[in-house]
């Protein structure tokens, strides 16, 4: 099944939580204290109504692999998806319906900033975006190709995104400009990036790469993790405190803006893909594996 484990005690020991699913899960995210969802392949979207504690199915009518999950508000959401596919949520994530966008590529992490407006991040480059609630797609794509596999934003215009061959990429209008950054070496896969404040940010990839920026994504620090697993993903509570978790049931916690991180048991030899807490206390990761 694919795993889904649950920590109550600020990450320090973490259990196992039957999700039900024997799919590979990608993304985990709370909409809320209670509600919370996760995507995952072959028309995974799964939901939970009180915290986590028991998960079960929407309906996808689909078998298309689901990488990221965003909500515009408390009933509108949207998944991205494989071969250029977004999928709408209008009931609260009970059901999803397919929509085609200006692009056939991958498409691997999204971002709702309200119901209408909607970014999306892909294959060979790729950056779609809808102001109309998901029925239209504008190709914002800024002729670099290398694959951007995450997105964040700090508010409606100013936004990162990092990927392949070293790259991340900044924009200050809302995703109508990119400028590319060569942040790491060329050879180097990023996996997730982060906004941890004003002017933090933390980017994680493969080779136990860890990456922060202290001036708003412009320039990028390599922090020593003391590990060589792929690192897949972050979740920071501020811009000092945070974990990160990847391959082989690595899970890694800093409470000092990454001068240190402490190695934390997962209780998993298996790869964590994503990592989420919905408060200073409850956190849970999912496994692809």
């Amino acid at each position: 099944f694919g795993t889904l484990v649950r920590s109550a005690d600020y990450g320090e020991t973490f259990q196992n939580i039957n999700s039900g699913n024997p799919n590979y899960l990608f993304d985990v995210m709370f909409r809320d204290a209670n509600t919370a969802f996760i995507a995952g392949a072959y028309g995974t979207i799964l939901m939970s109504v009180n915290a986590g504690l028991s998960w079960s199915g929407t309906s996808t009518s689909t078998n298309r692999w689901f990488y990221s999950i965003s909500f515009g508000d408390e009933n509108t959401g949207f998944a991205s998806g494989d071969y250029g596919n977004i999928y709408r949520s209008t009931n609260g994530g009970f059901s999803w319906t397919g929509f085609g966008t200006s692009t056939s590529e991958f498409q691997y992490s999204i971002q709702a900033f309200n119901v209408n407006d909607i970014i999306s991040v892909g294959n060979k480059g790729t950056i779609i975006k809808s102001y109309n609630s998901g029925v239209n797609w504008t190709d914002l794509s800024s002729g670099f190709r290398n694959t951007l596999f995450s997105i964040d934003f700090l508010d409606a215009n100013k936004g990162l995104s990092c990927g392949a061959q070293g790259t991340i990429t900044i924009t200050s209008n809302g995703g109508a400009d990119w400028q590319r950054i060569q942040a790491a070496g060329d050879n180097a896969y990023l996996n997730q990036i982060e906004i941890a404040g004003i002017n933090a940010g933390y980017c994680v990839g493969e080779d136990g790469l860890i990456l922060k920026s202290s001036n708003g994504g412009n320039n990028w620090t390599e922090l020593n993790s003391n590990v060589t697993a792929g690192l897949y993903s972050s979740y920071f509570l501020n811009e000092n405190s945070g974990w990160i978790c990847g391959d082989s049931g690595k899970l890694l916690y800093t409470s000092n803006g990454g001068i240190n991180f402490t190695n934390i048991s997962s209780g998993s030899e298996r790869y964590i893909s994503d990592i989420w807490f919905n408060d200073a206390n409850t956190g849970w990761y999912a496994s692809g594996e």
